[in-house]
């Protein structure tokens, strides 16, 4: 099975979603069951705790096979721990 990884990454969350729902599109809207394929981890963390509980969260969702489409697309959205920040350099 091939993997695909894709960062998109941004000032502006317009562009960044627009992009991120264009690379959806792309992978799993055009079977007709796009919401199956898809899922959405929340990024937007307040502590180091929340972060590594987020990333626990993706790993599991990388690991969990699509339900009813061949590709499955998580997407990790508004993760504001990459960014330079205290929790991001923590």
């Amino acid at each position: 099975m091939k993997s695909t990884l894709f960062l998109i990454y941004g000032d502006s969350e317009l562009e960044v979603g627009d992009k991120a729902k264009n690379i959806i599109r792309e992978h799993i809207d055009g079977e007709g069951n796009g919401e199956f394929g898809l899922e959405v981890i929340e990024g937007k963390i307040d502590t180091i705790d929340q972060a590594l509980n987020v990333l626990e969260g993706c790993k599991g969702a990388l690991r969990t096979g699509s339900f009813l489409t061949r590709e499955k697309v998580v997407w990790l959205k508004g993760a504001n721990f990459l960014h330079e920040s205290i929790v991001g350099r923590s």
